[in-house]
């Protein structure tokens, strides 16, 4: 059957229930062509980032600068990005 079924970005990556998700797939990989740690120490660094990025536990980018920018002194809730807090947000 074709039976397929609707996941978060968190669940396609770590899984969920029977599937064991994208992240999870590639440890076992490495395992299976029995890795060298020098590539898996490199190769562990972005699927971690990966991991976090989809569970929500690292901000991307923009939400990095919405944050910055609603928490600076100069905002006024206006939508208005100043040249103070563009000058700030790029130092």
């Amino acid at each position: 059957s074709d039976a397929c079924e609707e996941m978060a970005m968190r669940e396609i990556i770590n899984g969920r229930g029977a599937f064991p998700g994208l992240v999870p797939l590639c440890y076992a990989y490495l395992d299976h062509i029995h890795c060298d740690a020098v590539s898996f120490k490199r190769i562990d660094q972005y699927l971690t980032f990966i991991a976090k990025r989809s569970k929500g536990e690292l901000l991307t980018p923009a939400s990095w600068m919405r944050s910055y920018v609603r928490a600076h002194p100069e905002y006024k809730q206006d939508s208005v990005v100043s040249q103070g807090i563009a000058y700030d947000l790029m130092r």
